[in-house]
């Protein structure tokens, strides 16, 4: 709804304010949410926030995510990092991939789930604003 600037600035402070709280290993992951943030925001101040859009978003965000964290999981923290993604890491591993295969491939059904889900979750939350709100932000839901 903030746009893609809007969406890159909640990203960061969103993975910055868990580093503090939870786990510093949160704060390098910030650019995967800035990378969603901006990619998400322009989607919907461009084409607008509609069930199909938030489908297509999802699908994409699930290659877009593994794209930007899997080097920073590999290169930062050996490819492990202490998720449940670990043990299909493990699995794509013993299967003679290599390592930054093994994180890439384990982190695409993760995200798969969680960023479609998210996405229609979304649209049907934003749905009911007021539209006179929606149009001040630049926003079309349909």
């Amino acid at each position: 709804m903030l746009g893609p600037v809007g969406g890159a600035l909640v990203g960061f402070f969103t993975n910055v304010l868990l580093g503090f709280i939870l786990d510093p290993s949160y704060i390098p992951f910030s650019i995967v949410n800035i990378v969603i943030g901006l990619f998400s925001g322009y989607v919907a101040v461009k084409h607008g926030i509609t069930l199909k859009n938030s489908i297509i978003v999802g699908l994409v965000l699930a290659i877009i995510a593994p794209m930007v964290g899997t080097p920073i999981a590999v290169y930062l923290y050996g490819g492990l990092v202490g998720g449940g993604v670990d043990l299909l890491t493990a699995v794509f591993l013993h299967s003679g991939q290599d390592i930054f295969s093994s994180a890439f491939l384990a982190r695409i059904p993760a995200n798969l789930v969680d960023k479609l889900l998210s996405c229609i979750l979304v649209y049907y939350i934003i749905k009911p604003f007021p539209k006179d709100i929606l149009s001040e932000l630049g926003v079309k839901v349909n």
